[in-house]
């Protein structure tokens, strides 16, 4: 089994390597249908302290599931979205940070028709009615509130009465709903294209920031957010709002072939008045990714923002013993690209996509959401196994985006040949990939678990 992570370069390998290619390791037949990979309803219910989770399914099927490898193909197919909704639709938008960009720099750079307040200003015109729930961030706290202000001074639609309401949250083309689920913000050092390289047009329309490269429940909330002096002070306080009705419907089809399960994650509730969603806690998304590493074959390829310890998640992974397999990548430093992907795929069969960091705050206390799909749709691999058509398209994109290598030619390979070309692009000075390989140094003795817990804090209630 191979595990290949992309990540910014804080990991550090031990020298005592078998440096093996991996072809002395026979592929092996994976596990194909989602009730082997997704929680049960009893360990949902055990993630949850032993509370049983109501508002959501343990799976459900029928869905169409698009995966985005590019942030140019999400933004565009989020405009053309809220471009097309209109009298009877809704968007809800939950979000760590908003600013007010322009969601197609590319062809519109000055946000005339594609800037934020532009695009939802059409919405609400048309008769669709937004509300936006954000995080009260302090961070990026100027252009957030300046994103609020300007969303809720649009005036309500002329044709029946609905609004856009914008209010900040400091608790822990078919008629049916279309779902956004990942850690991508309409915001500034979002958008790029598949080369990396629009360094000039990124800042020429100003969303260059550091670098050049369940949402009804918690609206609906009995406890309100933002209520305290500081948020008064730091300017977060909310309109009024009203509370949402929930959908009509609870299918969501377009293609018809994938099996979805969400999960999330919650800290445990420490104020009596916010004891909705979860009152002991929930870490289905942690033992949803144990489960997932734990029922690898093959490969794990892990993209993320941060891959820093989680002694289960670690635990998980060197279960099998694969010293020779683990190989590490991060960006050109030179290049200035920020990562920011929370991506898991396993064996061309699971992919798991959300908000989730790989670090203990995701997976036990932050609020995040991750959508897990396993495809009915299934194919036959060039390594002679029976896989999932979405998963591995999927990996193969996200293959083509980091080596360079065309689709094509990536599809016709092993997995093994496909993932020695990130070992070709890292020797290429004119790639995005280099190899991560970290020195060891005295100070890393310092950082006991004592100092994790305080700068990572695990909040795994029992």
């Amino acid at each position: 089994m191979l595990v290949c992570a992309l990540a910014p370069a804080v990991v550090a390998l031990s020298s005592d390597v078998d440096f093996s290619n991996g072809s002395d390791v026979a592929i092996e037949q994976t596990l194909l249908k989602a009730t082997d990979w997704f929680l049960t309803e009893q360990e949902i219910t055990d993630s949850r302290g032993g509370v049983p989770r109501n508002d959501l399914s343990v799976y459900t099927t029928g869905n169409a599931v698009k995966a985005f490898t590019i942030t140019k193909e999400y933004f565009d197919a989020v405009y053309d979205d809220l471009s097309a909704a209109g009298e009877g639709d809704r968007i809800l938008l939950a979000a760590w940070d908003s600013k007010l960009v322009q969601l197609k720099p590319d062809v519109d750079i000055t946000g005339h028709t594609s800037g934020y307040h532009k695009v939802f200003s059409g919405v609400v015109e048309r008769g669709g009615e937004v509300s936006i729930l954000a995080w009260a961030n302090l961070l990026r706290r100027g252009h957030n509130i300046e994103a609020r202000d300007a969303v809720n001074s649009l005036p309500a639609s002329s044709v029946n009465g609905a609004r856009a309401t914008f209010i900040f949250d400091d608790r822990g083309h078919d008629d049916h709903p279309i779902a956004y689920v990942g850690g991508l913000d309409l915001t500034n050092d979002r958008w790029n294209t598949i080369y990396h390289n629009n360094s000039a047009l990124r800042d020429a329309a100003g969303i260059t920031f550091r670098h050049k490269g369940c949402f009804l429940a918690r609206w609906n909330s009995d406890y309100k957010p933002c209520q305290g002096l500081a948020d008064d002070l730091l300017a977060f306080e909310n309109p009024e709002f009203k509370q949402l009705l929930r959908w009509t419907t609870s299918v969501v089809i377009l293609h018809r072939s994938s099996v979805l399960k969400t999960y999330r994650s919650f800290e445990l509730s420490v104020v009596s008045t916010n004891t909705e969603f979860a009152p002991s806690g929930g870490n289905s998304l942690f033992h949803a990714r144990i489960k997932a590493i734990k029922n690898a074959r093959n490969y794990i390829y892990i993209e993320d923002q941060y891959f820093i310890l989680v002694p289960e998640l670690f635990e998980a992974l060197m279960e099998k013993q694969y010293p020779n397999k683990f190989k590490v990548y991060t960006t050109k430093l030179d290049r200035d690209i920020y990562i920011h992907s929370k991506i898991v795929i396993i064996d061309d069969v699971y992919p798991s996509v959300g908000s989730a960091n790989w670090n203990r705050r995701s997976m036990t206390s932050d609020s995040e959401l991750n959508a897990n799909v396993v495809d009915d749709d299934r194919i036959e691999s060039p390594d002679g196994i029976t896989v999932n058509k979405l998963a591995r398209d999927f990996r193969i994109h996200k293959f083509h985006e980091m080596t360079g290598v065309s689709y094509d030619k990536l599809d016709a390979m092993t997995f093994l040949n496909a993932a020695h070309e990130y070992d070709v692009a890292a020797a290429d000075n004119l790639s995005l990939l280099q190899t991560l390989e970290a020195e060891y140094h005295l100070y890393y003795v310092s950082f006991t678990d004592l100092v994790r817990q305080q700068a990572d804090p695990q909040d795994t209630c029992t």
